[in-house]
């Protein structure tokens, strides 16, 4: 999980980047009162795979906000029990959000933007993506927990 969560940062970043790069373009631009109508579109786009990507990445992590006095309190197998419900529950939530953006996806893929000549697909794309791997980590918790292989995320300190 340490290589995927390494790749999941360098194309992060890389968006991160990007969307920097866009906005000091479109700053520049307005400050010399040049037109350059495609910069918030493609901001736009990059914050949002910035943000999808780093919302797998916290799941694959534990480090999503949780609130754990119930956990907190529970051990032995009442706190396995707990833990794993936690899970089911939201892998439910990721796979309706996965199901949802699929449908979003199909529909805007023969779409285009206004002022990039690319799909509107590539904006739905970034929550399914983001919500398919999400899933899949929370898959290999579930495993890591039944294996006894994983503790909560507060035990460790990682939830907030």
């Amino acid at each position: 999980m340490k290589k995927v969560n390494k790749i999941l940062y360098a194309i992060g970043s890389i968006f991160f980047i990007l969307m920097l790069l866009i906005m000091v373009v479109q700053i520049v631009a307005r400050s010399t009162k040049i037109s350059i109508s495609w910069t918030e579109e493609a901001g736009r786009l990059c914050f949002m795979y910035v943000v999808f990507i780093g919302a797998a990445i916290a799941t694959n992590n534990s480090s999503h906000l949780a609130i754990d006095t119930i956990l907190a309190k529970t051990s032995g197998v009442g706190r396995k029990i707990f833990e794993m419900g936690i899970e089911l529950v939201c892998l439910a939530v990721q796979v309706v959000f996965l199901i949802g953006s699929f449908s979003m996806l199909k529909i805007s893929v023969a779409k285009s933007y206004a002022t990039l000549p690319v799909s509107m697909g590539w904006k739905y794309a970034a929550p399914f993506i983001s919500f398919g791997l999400s899933a899949i980590f929370t898959v290999f918790r579930m495993f890591r927990l039944l294996l006894g292989r994983d503790s909560a995320a507060g035990e460790e300190g990682k939830a907030l």
